[in-house]
C-alpha cells in the first residue's frame, strides 16, 4: 500500500522491471517509512521474461539518473 499524496509520483515512473526499484527511491526521498512483507511466490511452466544483460543495463541507467538528482 502506498499513501496518496505519493501516487502522482510514482504514476510517470519508468517500465518493466525497474518500476519497483524507482517506487522505493522515490518513497525514501520522500521520507515515507518502507516495510516489507514476505510473499509466497508459485511458479508452473511460466517462462521468465527478464532478459538478463538489457534489464541489468536498464537498471545502472536508473540507478544512473537517480545519483544525478541527488
Amino acid at each position: 500500500m502506498i499513501h496518496r499524496s505519493l501516487a502522482p509520483h510514482l504514476l510517470d515512473g519508468t517500465s518493466r522491471f525497474e518500476y519497483e526499484t524507482e517506487m522505493l527511491i522515490i518513497t525514501s526521498r520522500k521520507g515515507f517509512r518502507i516495510a516489507s512483507v514476505p510473499i509466497s511466490t508459485i511458479y508452473s511452466d511460466e517462462v521468465s521474461s527478464i532478459h538478463p544483460v538489457r534489464d541489468t543495463l536498464r537498471f545502472f541507467k536508473l540507478m544512473r539518473r537517480y545519483k544525478r538528482r541527488t
